[in-house]
């Protein structure tokens, strides 16, 4: 009754614009692990060695906040395997009745590992895939190799069938940039053998001056016909795929450097170069510390500031996963009084206006780069309903009205 009671509650402050909160967060970012086994040329540990996993103290100076977490992602940069006491964190939420997913590189996803989150009843897992072909995923994902990727992918999905069950729900991440691109449509063809039930096409964050020219702004007609075949193809096998907003028009531009559209090849590798150059020179990205989009055309406001709690390994605490600024500690302050800190006033008061307070605010790309139309939507809800029964439709459905309207 007090979880359902604060969601009520918090629902209607943040239609509100309230700047400072009664109700406590419900939906939590928790990082346990920074350390990662790989070196994906997309993140930050191709470039750098960065260690951690998140202390069983830390995990414990959360869970009181936990009675109120309806939604619990266990992310964070790294391997979320690594954490020897995972398990044990997640058996802790699905008892707080929290809907939990993971995301993770598949690489050390045993059998063993898979019966014990079936068993634990985790409800989602997300697998990093950025690439069709051994040659493409493994010149992408440093470390890793393709073929025990997929077996261990293939391996959850016949315990499920095994254990007569529908989750956890199984997604594939798919980072598109130039020189995987062409291979989305394979990517849809490979889930459905794999009994993948959905594909999200993300955007690139590059974490440096070469992968920068790869972003898909810059090679937006390659971006479009490889997701118009993505789309038949996830049509035809049943899959949900989510993709950002066209890349012809986007919502944001380098400054004034972004492709022009001129047929002149030399005046377009021009201005490549000049938006690589910004990313290069950016010390305000959101994820790696290079990228820094122009102005974005806002299409839908951010509710993060009133829902949303982002725990970094050490106990930092963020609004979101976009921001890189931290608003407190959780080892040396109470939770109730960073979420009510002037950062935080200061945050809902300016996050849906046209001059937000916080650089990340200005330039985030996650609300408004994935749309869908009336038709898409319908599209996928057939989809969910099929591949997950109608109760868990209903919950589903219900969890994203109340996180983003």
């Amino acid at each position: 009754m007090k979880k359902k009671l604060n969601l009520l509650v918090n629902y209607l402050e943040k239609k509100l614009s309230r700047k400072r909160s009664s109700t406590m967060p419900w939906k939590f970012f928790i990082e346990v692990a920074l350390s990662c086994n790989l070196q994906c040329i997309t993140c930050v540990h191709g470039k750098q060695t960065i260690k951690g996993v998140m202390p069983d103290l830390v995990f414990d100076r959360i869970k009181p906040y936990l009675d109120y977490a309806r939604v619990v992602h266990e992310v964070g940069y790294g391997e979320p395997f690594l954490n020897k006491t995972f398990i044990q964190k997640l058996t802790y939420l699905k008892g707080k009745s929290a809907y939990v997913d993971v995301t993770t590189n598949g690489t050390l996803l045993d059998r063993d590992t898979s019966y014990k989150l079936i068993d634990a009843g985790l409800d989602q897992i997300t697998f990093s895939l950025d690439g069709a072909t051994p040659e493409t995923f493994e010149s992408i994902r440093k470390g890793a190799k393709f073929s025990r990727v997929l077996r261990n992918i293939e391996a959850l999905s016949e315990i499920k069938k095994l254990r007569n069950t529908k989750t956890p729900f199984m997604r594939i991440n798919f980072v598109g940039m130039k020189r995987n691109m062409a291979e989305l449509p394979d990517i849809i063809k490979l889930a459905a053998r794999l009994g993948v039930g959905e594909v999200v096409l993300s955007d690139l964050f590059p974490p440096d001056y070469q992968l920068g020219r790869e972003c898909l702004f810059f090679h937006p007609e390659l971006a479009e016909n490889s997701i118009t075949d993505a789309k038949r193809a996830a049509k035809e096998s049943g899959i949900n795929l989510i993709t950002p907003s066209s890349f012809k028009k986007p919502e944001f531009s380098y400054e004034q450097t972004a492709v022009t559209g001129e047929d002149k090849e030399d005046t377009k590798e021009q201005n490549i170069d000049q938006a690589t150059e910004l990313i290069s020179d950016s010390n305000e990205c959101a994820h790696t510390g290079f990228f820094s989009p122009g102005k974005i055309r806002k299409i839908s406001p951010c509710y993060e500031p009133w829902q949303t709690l982002y725990v970094t390994c050490e106990g930092k605490v963020k609004p979101c996963c976009a921001m890189v600024e931290t608003f407190g500690d959780i080892n040396r302050q109470r939770l109730e009084d960073i979420w009510n800190s002037e950062k935080y006033r200061l945050l809902r008061k300016t996050v849906n206006t046209e001059s937000p307070a916080f650089e990340a605010c200005r330039t985030c790309l996650f609300r408004n780069r994935v749309r869908f139309s009336l038709k898409e939507g319908f599209g996928l809800l057939k989809n969910v309903l099929v591949n997950e029964g109608p109760v868990r439709t209903l919950k589903k459905s219900a969890k994203y009205v109340v996180e983003y309207f």
